[in-house]
């Protein structure tokens, strides 16, 4: 066997533990390399995490600014000043309503036509056109050729009547006693029916005229009113039931309305409506409704009745009828004046987030009301401005959000 020289073997040794350790090192600092790349990347992922939230974060918070962007916020003497009055909002019972046209007409059950039942002549007129009469005040003076035969005939039959009167019965006979009654009574009626009234058929049996001769005689009003035509003239023949003064009593006045056929609910008589005429409205009732259909106008009338106390309404003007009956629908109703209509058309309310804080919010009208409206969109209980939403519009326009294009 060959020896190795000393040296020869002992650098055979440390070439052979070089090498090992060589290899038996590489496999450790590879491992290192690979976990301080896996450290990298977990570094870096953690930083797209934390960039991504940051972005959400910034997005969240400039969808609350924008939110905020309409919120208003007034002092308490503020809101004194400008009138704002807050209220909760809460659901109730609603009406069905319908509005339709009308006219004011004369109560026709306070309307007379005051004509003669004779032929005359006019005498005197008494009253003019647009006179404000009490009950029993005389319109006409007439004269008539057949009231003067019937007064003269009537002084006689008086004349007889009390004569047989006195005498009794017994003495003159029952018969004769009977006849001259009922001619005296009989001509009386009849001076009565051609337009006498009892004051004056009995003036005129003691000889009192009062300036009115025989064949004479006034027209009265038979109730208060004014005089709304006075058609004739003095010295003018007229005939039996010729119009000669239309008397109207404006205490109350009539609007009829029109409405279509059907309108999907029922009209009991009694029932209040609201009446407006130029501006101002008025309150009524159902008194009648027609059960035919106009042929031209393919609607039915809806007879109302209105207190007219003042003079306030005359016949031919026209009117807006406005019914209203119960609902079992419920909703939320708000004032006209909380609301605020936005550029685009929509409407909206302002809504009291805090004491003296307000936030415009988009609501939906659902059905009106004179001086109201059924809206969507609110919570019930939701407190909002029903009074003095357009200073708190104009407060909101002053911080630089316009809140017509909300």
């Amino acid at each position: 066997m060959r020896k190795l020289s000393p040296i020869t073997g002992k650098s055979s040794v440390l070439t052979s533990l070089a090498l090992l350790f060589a290899f038996s090192t590489v496999p450790i600092y590879s491992q290192d390399l690979q976990d301080d790349d896996h450290d990298h990347e977990e570094e870096a992922h953690e930083n797209d995490i934390g960039a991504s939230v940051g972005e959400h974060a910034d997005d969240h918070e400039d969808h609350e600014a924008e939110e905020r962007e309409g919120l208003v916020e007034l002092s308490p003497s503020q809101m004194a000043i400008s009138g704002i009055v807050v209220a909760a909002v809460n659901f109730e019972n609603l009406s069905l309503q319908l509005s339709a046209p009308g006219e004011v007409v004369n109560n026709e059950y306070r309307t007379t036509h005051i004509a003669p039942k004779i032929t005359a002549q006019v005498v005197d007129r008494l009253v003019v056109l647009g006179q404000e009469l009490e009950e029993g005040e005389p319109l006409i003076t007439l004269y008539s050729v057949d009231l003067l035969r019937t007064q003269s005939s009537l002084l006689i039959a008086h004349r007889e009547w009390l004569r047989v009167r006195e005498l009794g019965e017994q003495t003159i006979g029952a018969r004769r006693f009977t006849e001259a009654r009922t001619v005296f009574e009989e001509l009386y009626s009849e001076a009565g029916a051609y337009g006498m009234s009892e004051t004056e058929i009995e003036d005129s049996l003691i000889g009192r005229h009062d300036d009115h001769e025989l064949g004479e005689f006034d027209l009265l009003a038979p109730h208060s009113g004014v005089v709304l035509s006075d058609d004739f003239a003095v010295g003018q023949t007229i005939e039996a039931g010729q119009t000669l003064i239309t008397l109207v009593d404006e205490s109350s006045v009539w609007v009829e309305a029109s409405l279509p056929p059907d309108i999907g609910f029922r009209l009991p008589e009694d029932t209040s409506v609201l009446i407006n005429v130029q501006g101002s409205t008025f309150e009524g009732r159902i008194i009648q409704q027609s059960h035919v259909i106009n042929e031209a106008t393919r609607t039915w009338k809806v007879r109302t009745i209105v207190d007219n106390s003042d003079h306030t309404l005359h016949a031919g003007l026209f009117a807006d009828v406005i019914f209203t009956t119960s609902s079992e629908a419920r909703g939320i109703v708000v004032p006209d004046s909380a609301l605020m209509r936005v550029s685009d058309g929509d409407w909206t309310v302002f809504v009291e987030e805090e004491p003296g804080q307000f936030f415009q919010t988009e609501v939906e009208i659902v059905q009106s009301f004179p001086g109201s409206k059924v809206i969507d969109g609110l919570q019930e209980n939701t407190r909002i401005a029903v009074e003095g939403a357009f200073f708190i519009a104009s407060e909101m326009a002053k911080s630089g959000f316009n809140p017509h294009d909300h």
